[in-house]
């Protein structure tokens, strides 16, 4: 659907997912533009989203990955038992990186959710509950569902549904377990944009309802035409019911044009399955064929929507050139589909796609039959309807609502009152359609409180810090130009983001006193948060940002960093986008910081001949005042070693020297009784006696950061 401005329910539903923390079902009718609010909702959210479909080809079309590979999903019934829960556990265990990635996921999109089983959903729960350790419903995680229950049903064999039956009233995503006392807030886009035939359109919401007239039939089955011909004129495209029939259709048709014969493969690079395949590896074309486009136009003059029609005018081995209905022509170009995984960058805490294959080819399928399936979500002027009695629930209503006028329709088989039924579940799940007034109460209650967390969370400082420590890391592990000064330099940079998370922290503190009255002054707060986003944006620039990169540049005729260098700047990379944020800063639907200009300051560009470069020695005790900064905010021992990848005797060497400067006073460390205990043993002891020998005299209770830290108090003490 091309849609215009989005109506009243679309906005309010964009609200409610963009700025509360309520999941919602958003359906409609066929043609309504569920899958344009999908695309608005990923393009305008602020948040950690994954999108997610329950098949590959539904989950192509969406641009996300399947439910199946996002959560290990078994393919077999999930029975929701303590027995089936187990089976989850044992069989289908997540790597660490994508259980990291699912802690920090906010917003879980499905479309299609249709054809999401009731058992899977309750598995999701599970899964999700799990992973985040947490037992809220979904474990905290927003879902946005999307689809139409009067389209095709989720499929339920009947040895699988002989499993679910005791467990669920039906197949249905919304009988899942999960939901019986959590339901989604229901919300339907009501304005249809496909047809414009009030006659034709009253029609298609009788038969959605089951409640269709023997007018309604009449007027339906004077379309039937079983004699009706496929020509390259009329540009008819036929819905079957099954693909063998669909490929009948289409080989029959394309064989009958006299026109050569050219065949066009795609390319695939990495890991794309052949069952998501959008169109044909090997496409083979004629002059004269009807074509169907299996993708949206990208460009600005939107020349080609998935499902439009089209003939195929001039072809060779180069070039393939195509004629819309108006007679206007265009060469076509290749499109590619991406596999998408979902990672979660560690430093920033962001859920980023990473391709894992591609598929090219011109976007493109021959086009005179397809399966009433597969036309799910397309629109066509004209349709032939072939699917003689052997309609599921939801195939007539899927069959007729995707032309956009009654006109438009050829019947090879009569349409019989028999052939039309909607699942009673669905019909008794849509009277749970909540009115615009409940919906704008919901917002009015949960946008403030919302929007104050995620204004905080736009000050929480701790991705600048991760970041820093990566780099620290990533410095400690290769073999780089001068290594010691630059972990020098890291530290200091790591010492800094400390200092400036503690202004930031505090800096949330006044937030949140700004924040926790009903109606905070928005120009007490805007004046606040653009004075905080000034300073930290300078900040991060001048003393975090322009020392990475001229560290890189003095890196540029190194050689053997490749691969170090590679890691600093997806580090720096990551800073940058930290930056970026600080400059979009929004409470609600107000931006705070529009007005502001920021100063994109630039590292010089610097010659450097590492080879003659006279080394500098690095400040002694950078790696040690880390330490003892983390234990003055209060971090154990074991957190400390934890956080910078050291061992817990490394981090008790580092404290153990602040005592012997006066600069860590002992009795944070060790226990007044053992102080009494040690003092008149060890007061007389050589300071380079080894320490296993003192140990050995003394209880077992007593640790070698006891003795040293003892020891260099009494060292102290004696300076004093």
């Amino acid at each position: 659907m091309e849609a215009s401005t989005p109506n009243e329910i679309f906005t309010l539903a964009a609200d409610i997912v963009r700025n509360t923390s309520q999941s919602v079902f958003l359906t409609g009718k066929a043609g309504t533009g569920k899958t344009t609010f999908l695309h608005h909702i990923r393009k305008n959210v602020d948040k950690n989203v994954i999108v997610a479909a329950p098949t590959g080809v539904a989950s192509i079309n969406a641009g996300g990955v399947t439910l199946h590979s996002l959560l290990q999903l078994p393919f077999e019934p999930f029975i929701p038992n303590s027995e089936g829960k187990k089976k989850l556990d044992f069989h289908f265990k997540l790597r660490k990186s994508k259980i990291e990635m699912l802690r920090e996921l906010e917003l879980l999109i499905i479309d299609e959710v249709s054809m999401l089983r009731a058992d899977m959903l309750d598995a999701i729960d599970y899964m999700l509950k799990r992973y985040r350790n947490n037992q809220q419903l979904f474990g905290g995680v927003q879902i946005l569902f999307i689809g139409d229950m009067f389209q095709l049903p989720p499929v339920a064999q009947q040895h699988e549904w002989d499993q679910l039956k005791q467990y669920y009233p039906s197949p249905f995503f919304f009988h899942a377990q999960a939901l019986q006392n959590n339901m989604p807030l229901y919300i339907e886009l009501k304005t249809i944009y496909r047809q414009s035939d009030q006659i034709f359109i009253d029609i298609l919401n009788r038969i959605r309802n089951s409640c269709t007239t023997t007018s309604d039939l009449q007027i339906l089955n004077q379309r039937y035409n079983p004699s009706f011909k496929l020509t390259v004129e009329n540009r008819y495209i036929v819905l079957c019911t099954h693909n063998y029939k669909a490929d009948k259709i289409n080989s029959e048709q394309l064989d009958g044009l006299k026109t050569k014969g050219i065949s066009f493969s795609g390319k695939i690079t990495g890991d794309f399955a052949d069952n998501s395949l959008p169109t044909d590896f090997d496409l083979l074309l004629k002059v004269g064929a009807q074509v169907m486009f299996v993708k949206n136009d990208a460009g600005e003059k939107r020349r080609y929507y998935n499902g439009k029609l089209a003939v195929i005018s001039h072809l060779s081995k180069e070039k393939i050139v195509v004629r819309f209905e108006d007679g206007n022509e265009m060469e076509l170009e290749e499109e590619t589909w991406r596999n998408v995984r979902y990672s979660l960058n560690e430093d920033s805490g962001n859920i980023q796609e990473e391709e894992l294959g591609a598929f090219t080819q011109y976007p493109i399928r021959l086009a005179w039959a397809i399966t009433i399936h597969k036309s799910q979500g397309l629109t066509f002027d004209r349709v032939v309807i072939d699917a003689g009695q052997a309609f599921a629930a939801g195939q007539v209503y899927v069959a007729l609502s995707r032309c956009t006028s009654l006109e438009g329709i050829v019947l090879f088989s009569r349409i019989t009152a028999d052939s039309i039924h909607t699942d009673q579940s669905a019909i008794a799940f849509s009277k749970e359609e909540l009115k615009k007034d409940y919906l704008q109460q919901i917002l009015e209650q949960e946008k403030p409180l919302y929007s104050a967390n995620r204004l905080k969370k736009a000050f929480d400082w701790s991705p600048v810090v991760r970041s820093i420590q990566s780099l620290n890391q990533l410095a400690a592990e290769k073999n780089i130009p001068e290594k010691e000064k630059m972990q020098a330099l890291f530290s200091e940079l790591y010492i800094r983001a400390r200092e400036e998370q503690k202004i930031a922290e505090n800096f949330r503190k006044e937030l949140n006193t700004i924040l926790s009255v009903a109606n905070p002054d928005i120009n007490l707060l805007t004046d606040r948060v653009k004075k905080a986003v000034g300073y930290f944006h300078k900040d991060l620039q001048q003393n975090i940002i322009i020392p990475i990169e001229t560290h890189i540049n003095s890196l540029k005729k190194a050689s053997k960093v490749k691969l170090y260098l590679k890691g600093v700047r997806e580090i720096h990379a990551t800073l940058l986008s930290l930056l970026e944020k600080l400059e979009r800063i929004h409470y609600g639907n107000i931006e705070l910081t529009s007005d502001l200009v920021f100063k994109q300051l630039t590292a010089p560009q610097i010659e450097v001949h590492i080879e003659s470069e006279k080394k500098s020695k690095p400040q002694k005790g950078d790696s040690q005042r880390i330490t003892l900064l983390l234990f003055n905010e209060g971090k154990t021992l074991k957190e400390i070693a934890t956080e910078r990848n050291l061992s817990t005797t490394t981090i008790e060497g580092h404290l153990s020297e602040f005592i012997l400067t006066g600069e860590l006073s002992v009795d944070k460390l060790i226990s007044e009784e053992k102080q009494n205990y040690l003092l008149p043993r060890l007061k007389d002891i050589q300071p380079n006696t080894p320490l296993s020998s003192i140990k050995e005299e003394l209880p077992k209770e007593y640790t070698y950061l006891d003795i040293k830290a003892m020891m260099n108090h009494i060292r102290w003490s004696k300076k004093q």
